[in-house]
């Protein structure tokens, strides 16, 4: 009988799991982009982001803004409450989610800090590409306004 278990968790293992996109993907590319704001550099978003990305050059601006002052931000993390996968192909998944940003600051070259503005819970439809550098985020918007998300699975 031992032996049936040790064949069960292989094939389990060997099997792709259905991943929890909210807790894996989603994580990962926000740790991504929390990276490349806290070293200021937004070419480390192309880990983020598909290429070209009007999202990237957003983040790559404000990165910019505050490489320029002297700033670079840290804490750049979003804090996921709710998210459930709208829809999933083999190159796209649309994500549901509401997050908000964590308690993001600056650190100045002088070594003084300054809190940024907290965030409010948004929900947002994200979307993932997978590229051949694996999954990026396409797209983020807020979801649409006679969307019925009550009868969504």
């Amino acid at each position: 009988m031992t032996w049936w278990w040790v064949v069960v968790a292989a094939i389990g293992t060997a099997l792709p799991a259905a991943p929890d996109l909210c807790s894996e993907e989603l994580v990962r590319l926000d740790h991504a982009r929390a990276t490349a704001f806290a070293a200021a550099d937004p070419q480390a978003l192309d880990r983020v982001y598909v290429v070209p990305s009007r999202l990237a050059d957003a983040d790559a601006t404000t990165i910019a803004a505050y490489r320029a002052r002297g700033g670079r931000v840290r804490g750049v993390l979003l804090q996921v409450s709710q998210c459930r996968v709208l829809e999933r192909t083999d190159t796209t998944i649309r994500l549901d989610v509401v997050e908000e940003l964590g308690r993001a600051y600056v650190r100045w070259s002088d070594g003084s800090t300054s809190a940024l503005p907290r965030d409010r819970a948004t929900r947002r439809w994200v979307t993932l590409r997978r590229t051949a550098e694996g999954w990026r985020i396409s797209g983020s918007q807020p979801p649409a306004p006679t969307a019925d998300r009550g009868s969504r699975n």
